[in-house]
C-alpha cells in the first residue's frame, strides 16, 4: 500500500454552466509551465469517477452500475504531490500512491510529445476482468461506453475550470500499463494531459 493522500472536497457549483463548456471544450495540446494545484486534480478526479450518491452512485454511468473503470493521475508537476502515479478511490475521495518518480521521459516513448508536457495526466483505464465477468461477449462494448462517458465529463470539468486537456488514445496500451505500473487486469484506454492555458 501507498502514501494515501486526501482530496479537498470537490465543489458542486462553478462558474461556467454546462451549455458554455460544451460551446467551449477544445483539444489543447500546449500548456504553461505552471503547477496544478491539489484542488484542481481533486475536482478532475471527482468530475470522472466522484461519489454523488448514498448508494455510491457516481458522477458518469455505468452499465447496471458496476463501474468498469479505474481512473489514475499522473503527477508530474501538481502543488503537494510527489511526482509519481497514483489510483483515485471514489469512495473517501482520496489518491493512493502506486508508483513513486518522475515518468515524463517515459510517457515520452509512447510516441505523443503531450504526454511529457503537461503537469498531471488523468488516465482512464478499464477494468477488464470485471467486464469480462460480468459481461462477457459484450465486454468491451460496456466498457467503451463508460470510458467515453468517463472522459467527456473530465474534458467538460477542465474547460469550466479554464484548463486545457486533449484525450489521447493512440498509443501502446500493453507498454502504458508497463510504464503506469497497472494491473495486469486493467487496460489503459485513455491518457488525458491537463494543464493551465498557455
Amino acid at each position: 500500500m501507498g502514501d494515501i493522500i486526501k482530496l479537498p472536497p470537490a465543489k458542486l457549483k462553478g462558474t461556467m454552466s454546462v451549455e458554455e463548456a460544451l460551446h467551449a471544450r477544445r483539444s489543447t495540446r500546449e500548456y504553461a509551465t505552471k503547477a496544478l494545484k491539489l484542488e484542481d486534480v481533486s475536482q478532475l478526479l471527482w468530475a470522472a469517477q466522484g461519489i454523488t450518491a448514498a448508494k455510491g452512485l457516481r458522477t458518469a454511468p455505468s452499465p447496471i452500475a458496476v463501474y468498469l473503470v479505474q481512473a489514475y493521475l499522473v503527477a508530474g508537476n501538481v502543488d503537494g504531490l510527489k511526482p509519481g502515479v497514483y489510483s483515485y478511490k471514489p469512495q473517501d475521495h482520496s489518491l493512493e500512491m502506486l508508483k513513486s518518480g518522475a515518468l515524463e521521459a517515459q510517457l515520452g516513448t509512447l510516441g505523443q510529445q503531450v504526454f511529457s508536457a503537461a503537469p498531471a495526466l488523468v488516465v482512464i483505464a478499464s477494468v477488464d476482468d470485471k467486464a469480462s465477468k460480468t459481461f462477457g461477449d459484450h465486454a468491451v462494448r460496456a466498457s467503451s461506453l463508460e470510458i467515453g462517458h468517463v472522459a467527456e465529463n473530465v474534458a467538460l470539468q477542465a474547460t469550466a475550470m479554464g484548463l486545457g486537456l486533449v484525450t489521447a488514445s493512440g498509443f501502446d496500451n500493453g507498454k502504458a500499463r508497463d510504464i503506469l505500473g497497472l494491473p495486469a487486469s486493467e487496460t489503459p484506454v485513455y491518457l488525458i494531459p491537463v494543464g493551465r492555458m498557455v
